[in-house]
């Protein structure tokens, strides 16, 4: 089971960075969290599919899109409205809907 949560450290360190931190304990706090998430705990099963969400969204920054006309590294990735603005290195912008990010990373994200 603890090699599904093989990130459980950065999911941690990600909850921290949201503003979430343990009131005495961080060891008996990190328990807790994963002790949750094995049970499938509604609430941090969810905060861990944002958590995922979230680092693939980072992953594409420094990565080169090749859509359409654009040829260009993703700077930056803003989510709003049901889109993910990917923000490129000429400060052009092109708008994914968020159903179709996995098969648009798929399809027009590459390397470096």
């Amino acid at each position: 089971m603890k090699q599904m949560y093989e990130d459980f450290d950065e999911f941690i360190a990600w909850l921290k960075k949201d503003g979430l931190k343990p009131l005495k304990s961080e060891r008996i706090w990190k328990k807790k969290i994963f002790a949750n998430l094995l049970n499938n705990h509604a609430k941090s099963i969810e905060n861990y599919k944002d958590f995922l969400q979230d680092k693939k969204l980072n992953s594409l920054i420094g990565k080169k899109t090749t859509y359409k006309d654009f040829n260009k590294l993703v700077c930056s990735v803003e989510s709003s409205h049901g889109f993910y603005t990917l923000k490129l290195e000429d400060r052009s912008i092109l708008k994914v809907k968020i159903k179709d990010i996995d098969e648009f990373i798929k399809n027009h994200i590459g390397g470096r």
